[in-house]
This record gives C-alpha cells, structure tokens and sequence, in this order.
C-alpha cells in the first residue's frame, strides 16, 4: 500500500494477505490476514528514505520501489541499493562479484500512456572459507560459495506515475556450513481494483 506522508515522501507499507480460505492456508496462524510485514519510505524523486530499516528490507525497497533520482532516457542504466549477502569478520573471502544494473530498455504506448519498460539484472556472489578457529563445525579447508541474484522486467506508467507491470525473481543458493539452501521467491506487483476487507 502506497500513500504520501508529505509533500516529498511515500509512505509503503505491505500487509501479510492470503487469496485463499483461511482454513486451507497452513501459515495463517503465524502471518494473520492485516498483519504487516514492512514499512519503509521513499523520496518522491526515487531515492530511498528509510536508511534506518534492516538491509533485508531495504532490498525489498530497493528491488520494488526505488527509481532513478535524475533523468533517464532509453538505453540508460542505474543502480539499486541491492546487497543481499552479509558476511562477518570470521569469512575469509577469496572472490566476489558484484553487479548491479537497471537498464531502461524501451518506451511503449498504453492507451496514450508512456510506459517505460525496465530489466533487472542484480547479482552478489562471494567464495571464501571461514576462520579456523570454527573447527569445531567447520572445517577451515571447506568452500562457502554464495549467490544471490535478482531478475526481472517491469514497465512503468510515466504519464500516471506508478508501476504497471513488475515481476521478478529473486533465487539464492549457498554451499558450505552453515549456509545450505537453494531457494527461489516470485517479486510481483498486481495493483487491486479494491482494499481487501481483510486489510480495513
């Protein structure tokens, strides 16, 4: 849910909300209908403004709802506030790789509307060991090797100031203790005709 606090900010907020009958959705008892899972805020120029929330959310933010803060043109590419792998003093790093990329690719006509059309190409990737002194879970000679990438492709109404279409997918896989888990999660947007009764 999107609204104005001020003149220069939005104000984005996103409720845990299920399409399905209550009875047949098994996280219903831990994320209720109405319950909210995010805040954050964003300049009206694109920027984030919630510099205070976790990074976990931040990419949230950052993936959904930051914008370029200057003027673009087709062809153009930016950055996002996009770093989804955090590491302590303990991890010896041997490579990473980071890439961070929106392209502006096209401008497509909607009933009159102007619809900008964005790729997302997000990437962080790491390999490196742990400290030794983790013998006890790990062996210091074991590879941990994370990545973390995000694509997708959104159009944006820039005539009516709001996202028309956004999907992506955001997929992370890591080897190595204590981190091992392959897993994908869908980003998507769908703007709601109505308020669900279950979020007034």
């Amino acid at each position: 849910v999107l609204h104005s606090s001020s003149k220069d900010i939005v104000d984005i907020e996103m409720y845990a909300y299920s399409k399905k009958d209550q009875s047949e959705n098994i996280f219903s008892a831990f994320l209720p209908n109405g319950r909210i899972m995010f805040r954050g805020k964003v300049y009206k120029d694109g920027d984030i403004a919630s510099f205070y929330i976790s990074e976990r959310q931040k990419n949230i933010l950052a993936i959904m709802f930051q914008l370029p803060n200057k003027s673009v043109s087709v062809g153009d590419t930016w950055s996002v506030d996009f770093n989804i792998i955090h590491m302590d003093q303990n991890f010896i790093c041997d490579e990473f790789k980071q890439e961070n990329k929106v392209k502006f690719v096209s401008i497509e006509k909607d009933e009159g509307d102007r619809i900008a059309v964005l790729d997302y190409d997000l990437l962080n990737s790491v390999i490196g060991t742990y400290d030794s002194h983790y013998g006890v879970f790990i062996d210091d000679s074991t590879e941990i090797n994370i990545q973390a990438k995000f694509t997708g492709t959104a159009k944006f109404n820039i005539d009516k100031g709001k996202w028309q279409f956004f999907e992506g997918i955001l997929s992370i896989k890591s080897q190595g203790f204590p981190l091992i888990q392959d897993q994908k999660q869908i980003f998507k947007l769908e703007e709601l005709k109505e308020f669900p009764d279950q979020l007034q």
